[in-house]
């Protein structure tokens, strides 16, 4: 990966961040407001908020599923390559030797 792609991912992540942070605080600050009512500007904002959150933790949640999955194949390549590489007797006492 070049270093400007990863440049790139880290300021999309930082940002990514930084809006969810936002969010969070926003819900929090405004959390307990006085409603005017149907329309009220500040409820609007809290909705949009709170689906972003949603959004977000959804993300998060589907971006840690494919890590676990990617670890786990990696893992299970990794111990195909070693009993691959062991396979007759003479490779093991090789090895056991050395």
């Amino acid at each position: 990966m070049s270093k400007a792609l990863k440049y790139t991912a880290v300021l999309f992540a930082a940002i990514f961040l930084f809006s969810v942070f936002l969010s969070a605080a926003a819900v929090a600050e405004h959390s307990e407001h006085d409603c005017s009512g149907e329309g009220c500007e500040i409820c609007l904002r809290l909705s949009e908020c709170i689906s972003l959150l949603t959004g977000a933790a959804a993300a998060v949640a589907s971006a840690a599923a494919a890590a676990v999955i990617i670890c786990v194949r990696r893992t299970e390549a990794r111990k195909t390559r070693r009993s691959e590489r062991c396979s007759s007797l003479l490779a093991l006492k090789t090895m056991l030797l050395n």
